[in-house]
């Protein structure tokens, strides 16, 4: 282990342990090899400006769940149901919840089949460069991965990026390519 370069929150000795969050090594017996990987944004994709104008008071500081739109969690839901992906957050609400709460947050909203098993590391603000560091210290489960958000700061991943809109967010459009693209079509 000496030769390996310290990952972001080791704290325990895994390679790519991230801390308070679950490590690889500790759940490769659990999850089924070859699951494909959804890298998931938030603002914009399981919520909305269209949903926050129907909902105002939506982003409550004392019930964030609240700000995740059902309809976008029971697509976010279907998603994953049509492809058994896990999922690894690569939205900022990463810097202020763990792992255990993003995955809360889902099953709550309706999203009952999230299996959250890591968040991106945050290394200089791109989200490809982040993914790719996540990807760079985990042996990924498949090569088949897609990544869902409403911003495009994604560099060499383009070709992965199913791009929402924070004016509508996650669309059944996306939930039919995010799908494809998960089970390798």
């Amino acid at each position: 282990m000496s030769d390996e370069r310290p990952r972001w929150g080791d704290t325990h000795g895994h390679p790519g342990c991230y801390g308070c969050q679950i490590c690889w090594e500790c759940v490769l017996d659990e999850l089924e090899v070859d699951r494909p990987t959804l890298f998931l944004d938030i603002d914009g994709v399981l919520n909305s400006m269209d949903y926050l104008k129907a909902n105002p008071g939506a982003f409550d500081r004392k019930d964030v769940t609240r700000a995740l739109d059902p309809a976008a969690c029971a697509r976010l839901e279907a998603v994953l149901t049509r492809t058994n992906a896990v999922i690894v957050v690569s939205s900022v609400w990463r810097l202020n919840h763990s792992r255990g709460e993003l995955q809360r947050f889902l099953h709550q909203r309706g999203a009952h089949s999230a299996q959250v098993v890591g968040v991106t590391p945050h290394l200089c603000g791109r989200r490809g460069h982040d993914i790719q560091g996540w990807m760079d210290d985990q042996p990924i489960l498949s090569t088949r991965y897609a990544i869902v958000d409403d911003d495009s700061d994604m560099e060499h991943l383009m070709d992965k990026l199913v791009k929402t809109s924070f004016q509508h967010g996650l669309l059944d459009e996306h939930v039919e390519r995010l799908v494809a693209m998960l089970n390798g079509a």
